[in-house]
């Protein structure tokens, strides 16, 4: 098993900051990765932004991702 790493900046509140989501589901990595952005674009159509660190990284938990700290 790999770990993979994708790099997005995410807006949350007044904030843009880079994440890096790292998994360790090498086989299926980019397409839930994809999927994790398309459902980014359609809340922020939808709600606006996220308001919290929190709700990003829990995005992303539910598509197998976790954040890493640069």
């Amino acid at each position: 098993m790999e770990i993979v790493h994708y790099k997005i900046r995410i807006m949350y509140g007044d904030v843009i900051e880079q994440f890096v989501f790292d998994t360790l589901d090498s086989e299926n990595a980019d397409k839930r990765f994809d999927e994790a952005v398309k459902e980014i674009n359609s809340i922020y159509k939808e709600k606006g932004r996220f308001e919290t660190y929190a709700e990003v990284k829990k995005h992303f938990q539910k598509y197998g991702f976790f954040p890493i700290k640069l």
